[in-house]
């Protein structure tokens, strides 16, 4: 089970209020430290070293990213906000940038505002922070927070991107696609155990939909955020969780929908066993395959079986009957196998 972060908080040598989250890595993932202090502010931001995907979605007008003036920061800072207030404050108020550069220099990947918290992502997180390190931290983030509220009124109002709601939105429902077509997969797989013959057709036709789908979220993402920064949350989340959750989805569909919509009556077929083998995995794992007569009349068929049928199936001595269906959308499927003795 992954662990959570515990939050923490603390108090610095020089009096400043801190909290601190440290995650542990594991097998697949690394570790994550955050470094906090309270900020009520009526801001929201998120400001990243700006990567090269970042500029790719901006050169390709999947996200419109607030420019500063400032040659200097822009080049280096990519601002993940929609708020007007904050972005006019960052580009007029030098020493808003200076702030956020100087914390960049200090082992800082992600700078953010949000839920009333300024929060501080390290770059190469350790369970703790020298001394020295985390003074320097506190003071440059205490000296943003005090920039920041000078120029908040006492009535103004929070700001809520509606983009970035959209962007969390894509987020969920492309996990949500990995987390249904990996389930799909596996009780197609391993729990129902029935057989697509014509195989490659089938992965064909899924990736014809794979393509168009994405196609679609592309189109669909830059309408929506290509006057937004946000644009690159979105497209992120498309290509690392969408990419194969869409795919898993397209197959498991046309699985389903090609067998359990299928009202043709079973054929039966017997055909004697040729050849069998087994392969092995990088893991270790051990594969069993038996080869019959086609009976369509195109040479050999081979199929994955489990060890019971492999022993049992012995080239020419033995054959195999099987209970096919035409497939609702023509892909034929095996429901059922058995070994004969001749």
């Amino acid at each position: 089970m992954k662990r959570k972060p515990i939050p923490q908080s603390y108090t610095s040598d020089t009096g400043i209020a801190y909290y601190w989250h440290y995650t542990p890595g594991s097998k697949n993932t690394p570790p994550r430290a955050e470094l906090s202090i309270d900020a009520p502010l009526p801001f929201e931001f998120r400001l990243d070293h700006e990567s090269k995907p970042q500029k790719i979605a901006k050169w390709l007008g999947f996200a419109t990213e607030f420019q500063t003036g400032d040659p200097a920061f822009d080049g280096k800072v990519y601002i993940d906000s929609d708020d007007p207030r904050f972005c006019e404050n960052l580009s007029h108020i030098q020493g808003l940038r200076k702030a956020v550069l100087d914390l960049f220099g200090h082992n800082i990947k992600t700078l953010s505002l949000s839920g009333g918290r300024l929060c501080a992502e390290i770059a190469k997180p350790t369970m703790h922070l020298s001394v020295t390190d985390l003074d320097r931290m506190l003071d440059d983030m205490v000296q943003f927070k005090r920039q920041m509220q000078a120029t908040a009124s006492p009535d103004q109002v929070p700001f809520k991107s509606m983009k970035r709601q959209l962007s969390q939105q894509f987020k969920l429902f492309f996990l949500g696609s990995l987390i249904a077509g990996g389930a799909a997969f596996i009780y197609d797989g391993f729990m129902q155990g029935y057989t697509i013959v014509p195989q490659m057709q089938l992965l064909a036709m899924s990736l014809k939909i794979w393509l168009a789908a994405m196609l679609g979220l592309l189109i669909l993402v830059g309408i929506i955020f290509h006057r937004s920064s946000y644009g690159c949350d979105a497209l992120g989340y498309l290509f690392s969780t969408g990419l194969i959750g869409i795919m898993l989805c397209s197959y498991g569909a046309l699985y389903n929908i090609n067998i359990h919509c299928d009202a043709s009556p079973a054929r039966i077929f017997t055909e004697p066993v040729v050849d069998r083998y087994v392969t092995h995995g990088r893991r270790g794992s051990t594969h069993y395959h038996v080869s019959v007569v086609d009976w369509h009349g195109n040479g050999t068929y081979s199929m994955s079986t489990g060890s019971a049928i492999y022993y049992a199936a012995v080239p020419r001595r033995t054959n195999m009957r099987f209970y096919t269906h035409s497939g609702h959308l023509g892909f034929e499927w095996i429901q059922l196998y058995e070994v004969l003795s001749k």
